[in-house]
């Protein structure tokens, strides 16, 4: 490394003074220390379909990683697949600020608010155990169909006696 037209400040811990050394051109050689860069990436920067690759499915016996990190790639491919589908869920939870009930409790901004709230602890900690326990990782990807279908059902009908008593 070559450095042109600077100035190199050093200063004593014991003296308060410091010191400043001008140079026109300095070469530095940096042969005498070893690199530590990364040449693998992340399992967070690696591609979804690298990760299905790396999987001990039948499927896909062919493609095998170097590292055996089955447990951490399914809980990635676990966050970016099945992980998204909790959104609707979510969603038709806040629905449930449309309906117009005169000061119920469940329908309260609070209580929607810690119902969304538990949904996503729950998500949470599903992934977590989704990888280790197969009950756990059952009951995580049928979880938010079966959420979905029920708030759907229950706000369709709350909805339709709304829409009953204003006709």
């Amino acid at each position: 490394m070559i450095l042109f037209n600077g100035q190199i400040l050093s200063s004593n811990i014991d003296n308060s003074e410091s010191e400043i050394i001008k140079f026109e051109q300095l070469k530095i050689d940096l042969n005498n220390f070893s690199k530590t860069t990364l040449k693998t990436p992340k399992i967070q920067e690696t591609s979804t379909a690298k990760l299905i690759n790396c999987l001990d499915i039948a499927m896909f016996k062919s493609f095998k990683c170097k590292n055996n990190f089955n447990n951490e790639i399914i809980s990635h491919l676990n966050r970016r697949i099945f992980l998204p589908f909790y959104i609707p869920v979510i969603s038709l939870i806040a629905c449930m600020l449309l309906i117009k009930t005169k000061r119920n409790i469940f329908f309260s901004k609070i209580s929607v608010f810690f119902y969304c709230f538990l949904i996503l602890l729950f998500a949470e900690l599903l992934v977590r155990y989704a990888e280790v326990n197969k009950i756990a990782a059952n009951f995580f990807y049928l979880s938010p169909i079966c959420l979905i279908i029920f708030f759907y059902y229950f706000l369709y009908n709350q909805f339709s006696t709304e829409l009953e008593k204003n006709a």
